[in-house]
């Protein structure tokens, strides 16, 4: 699947410039990076800002906030807001081993395409046609970056740097491209969704539990209830609960899991009376009702909008 998704988006791009995407910078791309020291890390395109004339991605991460945008030409650039200029970021149109300025690390006033055709081993897979870069023009004792190395279209893949505890390596692990989730191991992920966010009072929420696993699962029930869902008001009160006024089967149960289960309802914004809430904000809260307590769980925000 890996393998496909990035020769689509090569060739795609491969129509719209010369020069590949290297570091996709569109808003809601995310990257996260697992190494040996310390915790995970992540890097997300959060924003836009634009500025004389020129769209900055906003990309949250490893030195903080960065505002890149990449040239026709090309080349990556920053936007330095202290002195409202540009600097390069790095140089994807550069010749291999020709040096060039960078401004990716403090520590190192250059860098080089060490190559383009890279292959290589990683968490993710494997690949080639990867840009390895080499960081130079080392200006801190013992800090800075040694090499990254970029695919076309999905962005870093791996980063090496020298600190004051060693060298460390942050191997990318989870990648969400333009809507596109890659992992580099199996995951369980559980998550409550509604169909919308704020409601006009008297109407009712959609709302969905989604459990993926990579592996099967087995859950076990007290009863043939597999899950449940409460309405908490802005002080934490229960003011609604699915369960309330439903009646289950008095019996142990065990459900098996392959991939994907999803639990749905329907929620009237009332209260256990059947009265309509008051407009406000409220906690729609949904878990799954496995015995010894709710092993999966999740929590989001509605309003209920005024007349």
């Amino acid at each position: 699947m890996m393998r496909l998704f990035t020769l689509g988006l090569a060739f795609s791009g491969a129509l719209m410039a010369q020069v590949p995407e290297y570091l996709p910078l569109q808003v809601g791309n995310q990257w996260i990076y697992k190494t040996a020291l310390g915790p995970p890390q992540v890097v997300s395109v959060v924003r836009q800002q634009t500025v004389g004339g020129n769209a900055y991605a906003v990309l949250n991460g490893f030195a903080g906030e960065v505002w890149l945008r990449q040239s026709a030409d090309g080349v990556l650039v920053s936007y330095d807001q202290n002195a409202r200029a540009e600097r390069p970021y790095l140089n994807f149109a550069a010749e291999e081993r020709r040096s060039f300025p960078s401004s990716v690390h403090p520590c190192n006033s250059s860098a080089e395409i060490g190559s383009k055709n890279f292959s290589g081993t990683f968490p993710l897979g494997d690949f080639s046609s990867v840009a390895l870069v080499r960081y130079t023009g080392l200006t801190c004792a013992d800090a800075g970056l040694t090499a990254d190395y970029y695919l076309p279209y999905l962005g870093l893949l791996r980063r090496t740097e020298t600190t004051i505890a060693g060298p460390r390596v942050y191997d990318l692990s989870y990648a969400r491209i333009n809507g596109t989730v890659l992992v580099a191991t199996p995951e369980t992920t559980f998550a409550v969704t509604t169909d919308r966010t704020a409601y006009p009072s008297g109407a009712t929420v959609l709302a969905r539990m989604t459990l993926r696993t990579e592996e099967e699962l087995v859950l076990d029930f007290s009863s043939g209830q597999e899950f449940d869902y409460r309405l908490l008001d802005s002080a934490g009160e229960v003011v609604y609960q699915w369960s309330a006024t439903r009646t289950f089967l008095a019996a142990l149960q065990t459900l098996r899991i392959n991939r994907e289960k999803n639990w749905t309802a329907t929620i009237p914004l009332t209260n256990f009376n059947g009265q309509p809430l008051p407009a406000g904000r409220y906690t729609l809260d949904g878990y799954i009702t496995t015995t010894g307590g709710p092993r999966y769980r999740g929590m989001l925000a509605l309003e209920i909008l005024a007349k």
